[in-house]
């Protein structure tokens, strides 16, 4: 007899390659050419100071810089740069740094100790950002729904997060993309507003782990994992109560 379907309803089982989500035109305000190996190989420059921040928060996925910072846009004072896995742009009537990976549809940007992560043809956060932030209590703030594979928040390193969901069976969805193997990963789902659940999923899609405690127990999953991408759902029941505009946090602690 096969082993049963661990999955809950609505979990999606076949991921997305990175290529795939990402994938649209490249928003304003410029276009982001790939780098070409001669662009590569010139003596190497730094990233501008006004990116120092963000670049922090995102670590690796900012890349190394291939061209010296550019001024622009309509006051003639903005910046933008170019690097390995993307653009980092500054604009000067903001004050924000933020930054598109190649080759065009997920964003970040870095405000007030906060990394936003958001998806969209659009260089600026969306007008309702704020309402997953939850300042001293997040560092990393995912824009949602982030409620499949296609549109699942990245999270690269050790990072807490919240997050909502507002219908019986959704979905909160994460991708962890380990660089090490042999990675210690760490999940710890807190402060729920109803009866979440947590699941751990592998790219086939197959559940790896699993918290599912009735009322609102904390959830929490410990393993070890080889190199690769992982999905974390944070998951409400078909028929189970839901707290619309309540939001969880998730904590991701990698070793």
């Amino acid at each position: 007899m096969p082993p049963p379907d661990l999955r809950p309803p609505g979990l999606i089982a076949t991921p997305l390659t990175c290529a795939e989500r990402v994938r649209g035109v490249t928003p304003e305000p410029r276009a982001v050419p790939t780098p070409t190996p001669s662009a590569l190989s010139d003596p190497p420059v730094a990233l501008a100071s006004e990116f120092g921040d963000l670049a922090s928060a995102l670590g690796s996925l900012i890349g190394a810089p291939v061209e010296a910072v550019q001024t622009g846009g309509g006051s003639g004072c903005d910046l933008e740069q170019r690097t390995t896995t993307g653009l980092a742009y500054w604009t000067c009537d903001s004050g924000i740094a933020g930054f598109v990976a190649y080759p065009g549809q997920r964003h970040w940007a870095s405000v007030a100790g906060e990394l936003f992560e958001w998806l969209g043809d659009s260089a600026e956060m969306p007008p309702d950002a704020d309402q997953y932030a939850w300042p001293g209590q997040t560092a990393l703030v995912c824009v949602g729904p982030n409620d499949s594979v296609g549109d699942a928040c990245l999270v690269s390193g050790s990072a807490t997060t919240a997050g909502e969901i507002d219908a019986a069976g959704g979905n909160v969805v994460y991708e962890l993309d380990l660089a090490e193997p042999g990675a210690a990963v760490d999940l710890s789902l807190t402060n729920l507003p109803a009866d979440y659940d947590l699941y751990l999923l592998d790219p086939s899609g197959s559940v790896l782990a699993q918290s599912v405690n009735e009322g609102l127990a904390p959830e929490n999953i410990s393993t070890v994992l080889p190199q690769g991408a992982y999905y974390v759902y944070v998951h409400s029941d078909v028929g189970r109560d839901v707290a619309p505009g309540s939001l969880f946090l998730l904590h991701v602690t990698l070793g």
